[in-house]
């Protein structure tokens, strides 16, 4: 082996070790390295997300930090880490990736079409049809009484 080519040997792997540290803090930043004891209470978070205009449907703990969940504002969906000790907020993901729906589809058309394929198809007023309000045949269902359960 030449000396100039184990030079570069050890460049490349010189510059692979460095590169690898350097991922590491990057990735190291999204976690909240905060002690139990310098945590806001919930409450506090709560009042934060309000003072943002947030209606906050989820708070959870990750990475050391307070992931919250809900919608902003405009509706639009979002998850929020923020610092326990600070509130500040370490990182906020939208539903918004430049698709007019978000990439996950319009959600009233989704669950409309879920809940027509639940439906048994059934002539208007026949027996078990959820417009005409009557009860299904074959005597398991009987106004007034408790449901029977027929295992076979």
């Amino acid at each position: 082996m030449t000396r100039r080519s184990l030079l570069n040997g050890l460049a490349i792997i010189s510059l692979v070790a460095v590169g690898t540290t350097g991922a590491g803090v990057v990735l190291a930043d999204d976690a909240c390295n905060v002690p139990l004891s310098g945590w806001k209470p919930v409450k506090e978070i709560d009042a934060f997300a309000r003072e943002q205009g947030w209606n906050v449907t989820r708070i959870k703990t990750e990475d050391g930090c307070y992931e919250i969940r809900g919608t902003d504002r405009q509706g639009q969906r979002f998850k929020a880490k923020v610092n326990p000790a600070t509130l500040a907020i370490v990182r906020m993901k939208t539903d918004d990736d430049g698709s007019p729906d978000g990439g996950r589809g319009d959600r009233k058309d989704r669950d409309a079409a879920r809940a027509s394929l639940a439906r048994p198809a059934a002539p208007d007023g026949a027996s078990g049809n959820q417009a005409s309000g009557a009860a299904p045949s074959g005597g398991i269902l009987t106004p007034g009484t408790k449901p029977q359960v027929q295992i076979r």
